[in-house]
């Protein structure tokens, strides 16, 4: 444990917990901070929510719908054949049951039935990674586009892509355009053809989703870093007032708690 003590006219400090061999009951020290720091519920709620989707979707449908109703945003599949009805090459289809498999574009439009719209489909923006998390993810190329086609498991995708799945099926939307999926990477004349669209594919998405995440193999629904702010008042002198934030991150090594905080004296100039 690393302590960095309040020291005159620098109103900041910092208390870290790192654990190197994760207790068997990680709940118990996370809410034994909570006691230490006054908080008469404990952390463990507000640092882990159960459904880091759930708690966003609100917010994820007011901003579509003021898109849509306000700002005459909803995309309008195009094609540079003026009339026609345009889908990407190759989509992934979300069934009910969360299975997957890839599917033709050009098959969903003739299926549609006189002057149906297109149906809507999302994109997904992300890293790959380094090389070796790269070479890791699920790809289609030619050997693998039938296989594909025939359906797959969303558990065989890394962590961002079944993100971006259950955030489209979330969403009630069927069809997630994936470039590792949907292009195949092996075939030249495909990443020709297919890059000359990006326009097309990312400007006639009803909502492209961007993950920040620097592999595709880390979680950005749920990720192993996450925080709170909480406010604060001295019991020993009620002009001392501030916040802090506390944090928990987890990765292969340790578990760490870190607790940042800025304090002030109310009055003060």
């Amino acid at each position: 444990m690393g302590i960095g003590l309040m020291i005159p006219n620098v109103p900041y400090f910092q208390i870290t917990c790192r654990v190197l061999k994760p207790p068997k009951e990680m709940s118990k020290l996370i809410d034994s901070c909570g006691t230490w720091l006054g908080l008469d519920d404990g952390i463990e709620e507000l640092l882990f929510s159960p459904d880091p989707l759930n708690d966003s979707l609100t917010w994820i449908n007011a901003c579509l719908e003021d898109c849509i109703s306000h700002h005459e945003h909803e995309p309008k599949p195009f094609s540079q054949d003026s009339g026609r009805r345009w889908l990407p090459t190759r989509l992934i289809e979300i069934d009910d049951d969360m299975n997957l498999r890839l599917v033709y574009g050009r098959d969903l439009i003739t299926q549609l039935p006189g002057d149906a719209p297109v149906p809507r489909y999302t994109a997904l923006s992300y890293c790959w990674g380094n090389e070796q998390d790269a070479a890791r993810q699920l790809r289609s190329t030619t050997d693998t586009e039938n296989l594909h086609m025939s359906g797959f498991s969303i558990t065989q995708l890394p962590k961002v892509l079944q993100d971006a799945v259950n955030v489209t099926r979330t969403l009630s939307i069927r069809y997630i355009w994936i470039d590792a999926l949907c292009i195949l990477q092996d075939s030249a004349g495909d990443w020709d053809k297919e890059s000359t669209q990006m326009a097309a594919i990312y400007g006639s998405a009803y909502l492209t989703i961007c993950s920040l995440t620097a592999s595709c193999h880390a979680s950005f629904l749920d990720p192993n870093y996450r925080q709170i702010k909480v406010a604060f008042q001295s019991s020993i002198n009620a002009e001392i007032c501030g916040s802090y934030i506390i944090s928990y991150n987890e990765n292969a090594y340790a578990h760490l708690i870190l607790v940042e905080g800025q304090a002030s004296m109310t009055g003060s100039h």
